[in-house]
């Protein structure tokens, strides 16, 4: 057996008309993860590879598609950890950055190469100083609109136009939801994706990924990018069951 993958497209409002959608984007998920297996790769490739296709998809609140902040951008967190290792890579609020979870893993991978003059490789970069780092260690960078998918940005109007009618306490009449853009409204409040993989060696590894709250804070860090409690995978110790979360 080349091993086992389990994925998720996060806890919330998911639309009974999209329950198909993100059946088959979770197949996709697996599938291609197991294909990473199969070729000699490890449980740690498997969880990145499943979690890229999750934030690939606008669909998702994760990557390309993630909810935006008050002024209308997307920051994600996204971690990875090593159950064989126990090392742990995260970042925090990033912008521009397509794929968190691959600049979580490079992050990860670079704390096994010493660094000159006794210096400690970092485990956790937020904010614009992790989308530096992203560039200048080969991780796709991109402008930070082109993560902004139309209907994350329609979801995006009409949460502030209803916070402005609370905030004027009602008084203005409210133009009701056509039946489909409810339907985005009700398929947008979508939280962390992830993905955990035992692979043939026995060895857990566990990755989430999240463009966080709907109108957060520019600069909040959620649970997704926090060592222990966004993922965690451990490997057997001292006859103890492996086990990995996300």
């Amino acid at each position: 057996m080349s091993g086992v993958v389990a994925v998720h497209v996060g806890a919330g409002s998911h639309s009974s008309s999209l329950k198909g959608e993100y059946k088959k984007l979770m197949k996709n998920a697996c599938n291609q993860a197991m294909e990473v297996l199969r070729g000699g790769g490890n449980a740690v490739d498997a969880v990145c590879t499943a979690t890229q296709v999750l934030e690939d998809s606008p669909r998702t609140n994760a990557g390309f598609g993630s909810s935006l902040t008050a002024e209308g951008g997307v920051e994600c967190d996204a971690s990875v950890m090593d159950g064989h290792t126990l090392r742990h890579g995260a970042v925090g609020a990033v912008p521009g950055v397509r794929n968190p979870v691959l600049l979580a893993r490079q992050i990860l991978d670079a704390q096994s190469q010493p660094l000159p003059g006794g210096l400690v490789p970092p485990s956790f970069l937020a904010g614009p100083g992790a989308q530096m780092w992203a560039a200048s260690n080969n991780v796709e960078t991109c402008q930070p609109e082109e993560l902004v998918a139309d209907r994350s940005r329609r979801i995006h109007e009409e949460s502030r136009r209803n916070i402005q009618r609370l905030e004027e306490g009602g008084t203005k009449r409210r133009r009701y939801a056509l039946p489909e853009e409810e339907e985005e409204m009700q398929g947008g409040l979508l939280d962390t994706v992830g993905a955990v993989c035992v692979d043939s060696s026995g060895y857990v590894a566990s990755a989430v990924s999240s463009g966080g709250l709907l109108l957060k804070h520019t600069g909040r860090v959620g649970q997704a990018a926090v060592y222990g409690c966004g993922c965690w995978a451990e490997n057997n110790c001292d006859g103890r069951s492996s086990w990995a979360l996300a």
